[in-house]
């Protein structure tokens, strides 16, 4: 198993731990697909976090991801988030253009500089925030 899927499932551990509701794989063909690792924030209000959102190698380019960030945005507005953000490494432009596609947002940049990301207020305000 790559270290990265590793450190994810790791996670996805302890979050089931806490809440089984926010921590989920996706199954295509009998196969684990992918996972998502998502829960409210409680110091933040209407406000949830996207952990991880991994797709297995061999799925990824097949639609997986966009379902995967379907279910995580259906499962938080359930428990009334507005809002999901999570973190990308500016150096990961398979994972930027994936959001940035979608509307998300850059809202902070930690380190690094993201080419041909929109800035906030640049994409769809109907979009979620990154």
């Amino acid at each position: 198993m790559e270290g990265n899927a590793a450190s994810c499932f790791t996670a996805v551990e302890r979050t089931q731990a806490r809440d089984r509701r926010f921590s989920s794989v996706l199954v295509v063909d009998s196969r684990s697909a992918g996972f998502l690792d998502a829960f409210t924030m409680p110091k933040r209000p209407g406000s949830g976090f996207m952990r991880f959102c991994y797709v297995i190698p061999e799925m990824r380019g097949t639609g997986v991801s966009c379902r995967l960030v379907e279910y995580c945005d259906g499962l938080l507005s359930g428990f009334g988030c507005d809002e999901i953000l999570l973190d990308v490494r500016s150096n990961n432009a398979r994972a930027v253009g994936f959001y940035a596609g979608r509307g998300w947002v850059v809202l902070e940049q930690k380190a690094g500089v993201a080419p041909d990301v929109p800035e906030a207020g640049e994409a769809d305000p109907s979009g979620p925030a990154a």
